[in-house]
């Protein structure tokens, strides 16, 4: 079995990034590539496997981390759900 994640179009990146409230720009520098890499996509500019492989591996730790974050903050939830 293969552990292979799938690729996210520069679109769902944007969507999920959104929804964590981070902007796709900050992921971008966070991996290493220029701010403005958001905004060619925006503009047709196009994305590389390369680029969205890098700034999806960003964005997938800060949601990890916002989900450790709320899992200890509410623990009781967790607790009840696992039950």
């Amino acid at each position: 079995m293969q552990n292979r994640t799938e690729i996210l179009t520069s679109e769902a990146i944007a969507e999920r990034a959104a929804a964590i409230g981070v902007p796709i720009s900050k992921l971008a520098v966070e991996a290493g590539l220029a701010a403005s890499t958001s905004s060619r996509w925006r503009t047709g500019g196009g994305s590389t496997l390369r680029t969205l492989r890098a700034v999806q591996r960003v964005l997938e730790a800060r949601e990890r981390a916002l989900l450790q974050q709320l899992m200890h903050l509410h623990p009781d939830l967790v607790e009840r759900d696992a039950a």
